[in-house]
């Protein structure tokens, strides 16, 4: 009965979007997805009338932010930890060596700008809304299927999976009591994996309540050259870079 429910809850998700690591602007090889994501007070928009607005989240009526926030998807990123701690993008491909890894998932709502209007090819700015789950992995043997839930718990239950994983919002308010229950840290066991697909799903049930209070913040940048984006960015944000260049 337990792996009905996980594999149900799995499959569901499955059927209402795919997993992506999006590529970035132009064939651009620099991603940075920011570990510690602050609020973006300001949001740039056309308006109605076809007019460039720059207007505190704030200050726009509750009714029209979730229009502003017009795009979403299930963000996974792969990453291998070497004995320093240190970091590299790993394609999202079907099974990895022996290692430590982080698999880090968000189910986002966002919107992406160009961080230079006047030059649009230096990069892209994402800013919104996520559910983030990351999850620390060892893995005891070759051929070990990381880059999704169920891969994971099929590890798990071979006993060649380990780790932890962390569940927290990122401007999604407080809402949402159910979620709240969610958003802590889980051992990497079948149990925890449940919970994490769980907590996706009342996610998205929180992004399609009207009433959700949500606060735009800084995910990450698609960058034509490393830093191109920096200087709009706030210096907080700028310091933050949980990926590298990738891996080839």
């Amino acid at each position: 009965m337990r792996n009905y429910v996980f594999v149900s809850i799995f499959c569901a998700l499955q059927a209402s979007v795919a997993y992506t690591q999006t590529p970035a602007p132009g064939g651009a090889p620099t991603e940075r997805v920011f570990d510690n994501p602050v609020p973006a007070e300001k949001v740039v928009y056309f308006n109605p009338a076809g007019e460039r607005v720059e207007a505190y989240w704030g200050a726009i009526p509750r009714a029209e932010r979730g229009a502003l926030l017009n795009s979403a998807e299930a963000f996974v990123q792969i990453l291998q930890v070497d004995g320093g701690g240190n970091v590299s993008i790993l394609p999202v491909t079907a099974s990895v060596r022996r290692g430590n890894y982080r698999m880090l998932f968000r189910w986002q709502q966002y919107r992406s700008d160009s961080c230079r209007p006047n030059n649009p090819a230096a990069g892209q700015v994402r800013t919104g809304v996520a559910l983030e789950i990351q999850a620390d992995i060892q893995t005891s043997r070759d051929g070990v299927n990381i880059a999704s839930f169920l891969g994971l718990s099929a590890g798990v239950d071979r006993e060649r999976v380990s780790g932890q994983l962390r569940i927290r919002q990122i401007g999604l308010g407080n809402s949402s009591p159910t979620l709240g229950t969610y958003l802590t840290n889980f051992a990497m066991t079948r149990e925890g994996l449940t919970k994490a697909l769980e907590a996706i799903a009342v996610t998205k049930a929180v992004l399609e309540n009207p009433n959700t209070v949500l606060t735009p913040h800084y995910l990450s940048v698609y960058e034509q050259s490393p830093g191109s984006c920096d200087p709009v960015l706030p210096t907080d944000v700028q310091t933050q870079m949980r990926t590298t260049t990738a891996s080839q």
